[in-house]
């Protein structure tokens, strides 16, 4: 009479030495995973993996009217609240900084998330120790969103004063010193985050 799987995973329980091995886990299929393939492939699958959910939700519409409308409606009640200290007449209406003879409306891709977030996939998706990983990602946000704020400061100054210039210095100028400094900032924490030469060595050893 034929047996079924039940019977035979009892029996087999029940002989002297016979062991269970229990199924692995998500944890060690990743490092079985990992193991022999090229360390370029495995950064780019850390990298996507946190960039694609931030996209998927970045363009929801609750995200958009929600968190992105408060988010860039707190930067220009800031800059105004900064451009005040200085002496200029601007006020904040929404995401829009309006002054005498000048308007700048922040609008998304002007808020300093998405590079900030670019910043974090890539500290993410660097094999480091997760300390690292967390102070990196809290102060390298913070100084990106900080720039962001100067940035909104600066391109009203601009409009006020050099209204010709202003398209230059938000796309070409502003543009490209965000993508050089996200990735400067990267660079300095991989330095640090590098362990001294004298434990290389030991390690080597």
């Amino acid at each position: 009479m034929a047996k079924s799987r039940a019977e035979k995973r009892r029996e087999t329980k029940g002989k002297p030495g016979a062991t269970t091995v229990p199924s692995p886990g998500l944890a060690e299929r990743w490092k079985a995973f990992q193991a022999g393939k090229s360390p370029i492939l495995i950064f780019l699958l850390k990298f996507l993996a946190v960039l694609l959910p931030f996209y998927v939700v970045w363009h929801t519409n609750f995200f958009k009217e929600t968190i992105l409308a408060a988010w860039t409606s707190l930067n220009a009640n800031l800059s105004s609240l900064v451009l005040n200290l200085f002496g200029a007449d601007t006020a904040a209406h929404g995401h829009t900084l309006v002054g005498a003879g000048a308007s700048l409306e922040v609008f998304e891709g002007c808020d300093g998330i998405e590079p900030a977030m670019l910043l974090i996939a890539g500290i993410v998706a660097f094999p480091a120790p997760l300390k690292h990983k967390i102070n990196g990602a809290i102060y390298g946000t913070l100084f990106i969103l900080g720039l962001n704020f100067i940035r909104i400061i600066s391109l009203y100054v601009v409009q006020v004063v050099w209204p010709a210039g202003f398209d230059f210095m938000h796309i070409e100028f502003w543009q490209v010193l965000f993508i050089l400094i996200a990735v400067l900032i990267w660079a300095y924490w991989i330095k640090k985050s590098a362990p001294p030469k004298d434990v290389k060595n030991e390690t080597a050893a």
